[in-house]
């Protein structure tokens, strides 16, 4: 792989509080995209931040084409570096100007758009436009004047403007219809092609990710539990709890999907949760919730080690772990959990 983003042992942490990123590391090659899955406080858009600039690094390091800027926040990089890595907000109305037209914000990013002329900074702005499938007389309008839909393609818009090479994109269609939400990662996806771009994909639908990445990782309170194919880790998971965010996604048959939450909710919550110790740095995070859960899972933090072309943090599939079922393949557990 050719890597153009490369984290290391990342850490992000704040006073008194457990760290939001903990010795993550992943990498984003040149023209790929990584998908960052996991629900609500488990690190993924800190991280995204702090690749970003936008937030400090506590440890770690974050490289990019083979530069460190895990130690440069968002005012000390240069013009070259800004525009070489940009981003693609949840919400477009928080980082569109809605006393701005849409051309002058699309041409705010432009790179090099301080030596071209007016004519060819408003021909420039209706191409890309166009290009995530708008009318160029869009530029006239304001942001005010577009559905959410719209105003995202013209985030995108504005991010192509710098010609990045990398897009970290956080939640970027969550706030969508699910029509609108094909159409974006559609957008995404060709965008992509044309352009040779790479994309740092943040969601916390599992679903959604599977379709537009290459890779996915999966977090979980700052750590990285699972990482391989899209394929195999959207459809196939083998740590427990992506196969717990896997059944946690809808399906079509309300009867079969009222049993399967009943057996999603009484697996994630074993009788004896209460005794289990988790969270604490010496130990695997997902121990309190795990139905798999050993004494070693509370006393140790697993070891990566690599599965059927998966890298796994969990001791299920480490045979030195210790743990009472690390011979037993965790797909069964899985199979178990559809039904």
């Amino acid at each position: 792989m050719n890597r153009l983003l490369d984290v290391e042992e990342l850490t992000v942490a704040y006073p008194r509080r457990p760290p939001s990123v903990d010795g993550v590391s992943l990498t984003v090659g040149r023209g790929e995209t990584l998908g960052l899955v996991g629900e609500s406080g488990s690190g993924k858009t800190t991280l995204g931040r702090a690749v970003l600039g936008l937030v400090p690094v506590s440890g770690g390091r974050i490289g990019f084409d083979g530069q460190e800027i895990g130690h440069l926040p968002a005012v000390r990089r240069g013009p070259g570096l800004i525009h070489r890595i940009q981003t693609v907000f949840q919400d477009p109305n928080s980082s569109l100007n809605p006393a701005r037209t849409v051309g002058d914000s699309v041409a705010e990013s432009l790179h090099g758009g301080g030596r071209l002329s007016r004519a060819r900074r408003r021909e420039t702005v209706g191409e890309l436009l166009e290009r995530v499938g708008l009318p160029a007389v869009a530029a006239t309008r304001y942001p005010h004047e577009f559905s959410g839909g719209q105003r995202q393609r013209i985030a995108i818009a504005r991010a192509l403007a710098a010609e990045p090479e990398l897009v970290v994109c956080d939640e970027p269609t969550s706030a969508l219809d699910l029509s609108t939400q094909a159409q974006m990662l559609n957008l995404l996806s060709d965008l992509r092609r044309e352009q040779e771009l790479s994309y740092l994909f943040i969601s916390h639908d599992l679903a959604v990710v599977r379709h537009i990445a290459d890779r996915i990782a999966v977090l979980y309170q700052g750590r990285v539990m699972e990482c391989g194919p899209a394929d195999q880790v959207g459809l196939r998971p083998a740590h427990p709890y992506t196969q717990a965010l896997h059944a946690a996604a809808p399906i079509a048959d309300v009867a079969a999907q009222r049993t399967r939450r009943a057996a999603r909710t009484a697996a994630m919550i074993p009788a004896d949760a209460a005794r289990r110790p988790g969270g604490r740095p010496d130990s695997c995070p997902f121990t309190s919730r795990c139905p798999r859960a050993a004494d070693v899972c509370g006393s140790r933090r697993p070891r990566e080690v690599v599965h059927d072309g998966v890298t796994l943090a969990c001791h299920l599939f480490d045979p030195e772990s210790g743990h009472p079922d690390s011979a037993v393949p965790s797909s069964i557990a899985h199979e178990e959990m559809k039904k």
